[in-house]
Protein backbone atom coordinates (compact mmCIF):
# COMPACT_ATOMS: atom_id res chain seq x y z
CA UNK A 1 0.00 0.00 0.00
CA UNK A 2 2.64 2.77 0.92
CA UNK A 3 4.48 1.76 -2.43
CA UNK A 4 1.27 2.38 -4.49
CA UNK A 5 1.13 6.24 -2.09
CA UNK A 6 4.71 6.60 -2.94
CA UNK A 7 3.98 6.54 -6.74
CA UNK A 8 1.08 9.44 -6.40
CA UNK A 9 1.99 12.70 -8.08
CA UNK A 10 1.98 15.42 -5.05
CA UNK A 11 -2.27 16.27 -5.60
CA UNK A 12 -3.25 12.72 -5.66
CA UNK A 13 -1.08 11.87 -2.32
CA UNK A 14 -2.77 14.95 -0.18
CA UNK A 15 -6.12 13.78 -1.33
CA UNK A 16 -5.53 9.87 -0.59
CA UNK A 17 -4.37 10.84 2.42
CA UNK A 18 -7.82 12.44 2.94
CA UNK A 19 -9.90 10.20 1.15
CA UNK A 20 -8.56 7.27 3.22
CA UNK A 21 -8.85 8.77 6.34
CA UNK A 22 -12.68 8.93 5.91
CA UNK A 23 -12.53 5.71 4.64
CA UNK A 24 -9.27 3.32 5.36
CA UNK A 25 -11.43 0.25 4.49
CA UNK A 26 -10.69 1.37 0.76
CA UNK A 27 -7.25 1.37 0.43
CA UNK A 28 -7.31 -2.15 -0.54
CA UNK A 29 -8.76 -0.99 -3.88
CA UNK A 30 -6.91 1.47 -4.92
CA UNK A 31 -4.73 1.39 -8.22
CA UNK A 32 -2.57 3.80 -9.68
CA UNK A 33 -2.64 5.00 -13.25
CA UNK A 34 0.29 6.86 -14.95
CA UNK A 35 -0.32 9.64 -16.91
CA UNK A 36 1.26 8.81 -19.65
CA UNK A 37 3.77 6.48 -20.56
CA UNK A 38 7.17 8.39 -19.11
CA UNK A 39 5.58 9.22 -16.24
CA UNK A 40 7.22 7.90 -12.99
CA UNK A 41 4.36 9.16 -10.94
CA UNK A 42 0.75 8.56 -11.76
CA UNK A 43 -2.65 9.70 -10.20
CA UNK A 44 -5.21 7.86 -7.56
CA UNK A 45 -7.92 5.79 -9.18
CA UNK A 46 -10.32 3.84 -6.58
CA UNK A 47 -12.93 1.48 -7.58
CA UNK A 48 -15.24 0.47 -4.70
CA UNK A 49 -17.77 -2.29 -5.32
CA UNK A 50 -21.28 -1.33 -5.37
CA UNK A 51 -23.05 -3.67 -3.29
CA UNK A 52 -26.48 -3.62 -5.04
CA UNK A 53 -26.26 -4.69 -8.87
CA UNK A 54 -27.94 -2.44 -10.82
CA UNK A 55 -30.58 -2.63 -13.11
CA UNK A 56 -29.22 -3.32 -16.62
CA UNK A 57 -30.68 -1.62 -19.10
CA UNK A 58 -27.13 -2.11 -21.53
CA UNK A 59 -24.06 -4.09 -21.30
CA UNK A 60 -22.04 -2.03 -19.57
CA UNK A 61 -20.24 -2.69 -16.11
CA UNK A 62 -21.05 0.18 -14.05
CA UNK A 63 -21.38 -1.67 -10.72
CA UNK A 64 -18.38 0.78 -8.88
CA UNK A 65 -18.17 3.99 -7.17
CA UNK A 66 -15.17 4.79 -8.62
CA UNK A 67 -13.05 7.57 -7.46
CA UNK A 68 -9.84 9.64 -9.46
CA UNK A 69 -7.58 12.50 -8.83
CA UNK A 70 -6.37 13.35 -12.35
CA UNK A 71 -5.53 16.77 -11.86
CA UNK A 72 -9.09 16.93 -10.38
CA UNK A 73 -11.32 14.56 -8.02
CA UNK A 74 -13.81 13.04 -9.94
CA UNK A 75 -16.56 10.59 -7.95
CA UNK A 76 -18.40 8.03 -10.27
CA UNK A 77 -21.65 6.40 -9.82
CA UNK A 78 -23.17 4.16 -12.05
CA UNK A 79 -23.28 6.54 -14.96
CA UNK A 80 -23.41 9.91 -13.02
CA UNK A 81 -20.10 11.64 -12.00
CA UNK A 82 -19.30 14.72 -10.79
CA UNK A 83 -16.37 16.78 -10.88
CA UNK A 84 -14.45 18.88 -7.31
CA UNK A 85 -12.13 20.97 -8.69
CA UNK A 86 -12.61 24.57 -6.76
CA UNK A 87 -10.38 26.97 -5.96
CA UNK A 88 -9.77 25.99 -2.29
CA UNK A 89 -8.47 22.27 -2.26
CA UNK A 90 -9.49 21.73 1.44
CA UNK A 91 -12.88 22.13 0.28
CA UNK A 92 -12.90 20.39 -2.96
CA UNK A 93 -11.58 17.57 -0.93
CA UNK A 94 -14.21 18.08 1.18
CA UNK A 95 -16.66 18.10 -0.82
CA UNK A 96 -15.45 15.03 -2.60
CA UNK A 97 -15.79 13.07 0.28
CA UNK A 98 -19.09 14.47 2.21
CA UNK A 99 -20.62 13.58 -1.73
CA UNK A 100 -19.34 9.98 -1.26
CA UNK A 101 -21.20 9.87 1.77
CA UNK A 102 -24.56 11.43 0.52
CA UNK A 103 -24.19 8.34 -2.12
CA UNK A 104 -23.11 5.46 0.91
CA UNK A 105 -25.95 6.97 2.94
CA UNK A 106 -28.57 6.49 0.10
CA UNK A 107 -29.34 10.28 0.33
CA UNK A 108 -28.20 10.52 -3.40
CA UNK A 109 -28.65 8.62 -6.06
CA UNK A 110 -28.06 8.35 -9.73
CA UNK A 111 -30.49 8.97 -12.35
CA UNK A 112 -29.61 7.85 -16.13
CA UNK A 113 -31.92 8.24 -19.35
CA UNK A 114 -31.60 5.81 -21.98
CA UNK A 115 -33.42 5.88 -25.35
CA UNK A 116 -33.58 2.74 -27.96
CA UNK A 117 -30.53 1.52 -25.45
CA UNK A 118 -28.48 4.25 -25.45
CA UNK A 119 -27.60 6.45 -22.50
CA UNK A 120 -28.64 9.82 -23.60
CA UNK A 121 -27.95 12.24 -20.09
CA UNK A 122 -26.91 11.57 -16.40
CA UNK A 123 -27.64 13.60 -13.56
CA UNK A 124 -28.18 12.76 -9.39
CA UNK A 125 -31.26 12.73 -7.45
CA UNK A 126 -32.43 13.35 -3.94
CA UNK A 127 -33.82 9.79 -2.98
CA UNK A 128 -37.35 9.22 -3.34
CA UNK A 129 -37.57 12.00 -5.48
CA UNK A 130 -37.99 12.09 -9.30
CA UNK A 131 -35.14 13.80 -11.43
CA UNK A 132 -36.01 16.97 -13.28
CA UNK A 133 -34.37 16.19 -16.79
CA UNK A 134 -36.09 18.97 -18.81
CA UNK A 135 -32.48 20.20 -19.28
CA UNK A 136 -31.38 16.90 -20.94
CA UNK A 137 -34.49 15.63 -22.49
CA UNK A 138 -34.21 16.91 -26.02
CA UNK A 139 -37.96 15.33 -27.09
CA UNK A 140 -40.91 14.08 -25.58
CA UNK A 141 -39.12 12.43 -21.94
CA UNK A 142 -42.11 9.56 -22.52
CA UNK A 143 -39.97 8.08 -25.59
CA UNK A 144 -36.72 7.68 -23.07
CA UNK A 145 -36.63 5.23 -19.90
CA UNK A 146 -35.32 6.81 -17.09
CA UNK A 147 -33.03 4.50 -14.35
CA UNK A 148 -32.45 5.74 -10.65
CA UNK A 149 -29.96 3.82 -8.52
CA UNK A 150 -29.27 4.09 -5.42
CA UNK A 151 -25.95 2.35 -3.30
CA UNK A 152 -27.70 -0.88 -2.16
CA UNK A 153 -30.69 -0.80 -3.94
CA UNK A 154 -33.48 0.27 -1.74
CA UNK A 155 -34.72 3.48 -4.28
CA UNK A 156 -33.49 1.32 -7.60
CA UNK A 157 -36.45 1.92 -10.23
CA UNK A 158 -37.54 1.88 -13.78
CA UNK A 159 -39.23 4.66 -15.15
Amino acid sequence: MKDLIKKLDPFSKRFAKFLFRAFPDWKRYLSVKPFNEDSEAGYLLVNVPIPAKGLKFIADDRDYLTISSNGEVIVSFDFYHDHFDIFSEKENFNNAVEFIKEILNQEICAAAVFSEDKWRASTKVRAGEMPDLSYYLDCSPTSHEIYIRSWRGTYDQKI
